[in-house]
């Protein structure tokens, strides 16, 4: 599929769930997660069907989301079945690591390499603050246990101003001795409070504070979504992600399925078709296939521009999006 600009879209974030056993602010909508019904939400047999209309569509990467998906019962199955549809698809999984360390051996046999790992802080006291739960020391020996296996892995933390901002040092300095790559996401206004929550801190200053931290090098850019950066003699990598100031539009290959059904061409941009209502009122694959190119045709240039797309100003909140 190629959208009105010339952009291949290859990359499916599949959401299972909305549901997460953290309370980050600035993810979750003020209600908290778990707001989709059972009903609502796509059953495994349904993910796996549109799964694999958007596989026939040329869509060779899925990342699986959340919400956590570790939360919803059966993920490992529908990871094997996802497998199966297409043995040479790159498959991988964000997740905050508080589940993660019993599936790791499945999570290999399945061919699955690479997991990113949201945390925001290094210090234990901290991360409850930031999630409402004492579950560092969890987190932090399941990435180890991650990075042991072989697993590659991406390190993705919120930079928030006067919450966790004093510790890009300390994140910079992990990738001396860790083969990861450590990744500084700009906040954006996806809590359905309209970005209140924390003050901004953007991706200019993010960048001023990970330089002032190491004598860090650009590296050539790649499809990511990611600017990367390295520190001369260090292991691993950064990665700065412009979430809000949105300076990879140009080439952004992604499409977002929530555990709705609603699919999105756009974080910024409104549900651009129901997949779910379709699915369910009978529609063929051949249709579906439809909506989704018609979709597509519709993408809008950047993420300015589906945000001015929209008929209400404030955002969903991530949980609710899809992460």
């Amino acid at each position: 599929m190629v959208d009105p600009f010339g952009r291949s879209l290859t990359y499916l974030r599949l959401a299972v769930t909305d549901r997460c056993n953290l309370r980050c602010a600035y993810c979750l909508p003020p209600q908290g997660s778990g707001s989709v019904s059972r009903a609502s939400r796509l059953s495994w047999e349904e993910l796996i069907t549109l799964s694999r209309i958007f596989l026939s569509l040329g869509v060779n990467k899925i990342r699986i989301t959340g919400g956590e998906p570790f939360v919803r019962k059966g993920l490992l199955d529908f990871l094997g079945q996802l497998r199966q549809a297409s043995p040479r698809l790159t498959l991988g999984i964000t997740t905050n690591g508080t589940a993660l360390g019993p599936h790791l051996p499945r999570l290999q046999e399945l061919g699955i390499r690479h997991l990113n790992i949201s945390l925001d802080t290094l210090n234990a006291s901290r991360y409850r603050a930031i999630t409402g739960r004492s579950l560092f020391p969890v987190v932090w020996n399941n990435i180890l246990a991650a990075e042991k296996l072989g697993f590659r892995l991406k390190i993705n933390l919120v930079v928030l101003e006067g919450v966790n901002d004093d510790e890009i040092p300390a994140f910079v300095h992990l990738t001396r001795d860790h083969d990861w790559t450590v990744r500084f996401i700009e906040p954006m206004p996806f809590d359905s409070r309209g970005g209140t929550t924390y003050a901004p801190l953007r991706a200019a200053d993010i960048l001023d504070r990970i330089r002032a931290a190491a004598n860090v090098e650009a590296l050539p850019p790649h499809q990511a979504v990611d600017q990367p950066f390295q520190v001369p003699g260090y292991r691993g990598r950064l990665g700065l992600i412009a979430g809000y100031s949105r300076t990879f539009c140009s080439t952004c290959s992604r499409l977002r399925l929530n555990s709705r059904g609603q699919l999105r061409t756009c974080l910024y941009g409104p549900p651009a078709a129901d997949l779910n209502l379709a699915l369910r009122s009978g529609a063929s694959a051949g249709q579906i296939r439809t909506l989704i190119r018609r979709a597509v045709a519709g993408r809008h240039a950047d993420g300015f521009q589906a945000e001015a797309s929209r008929s209400h100003r404030r955002l969903d909140s991530m949980a609710a999006i899809g992460g």
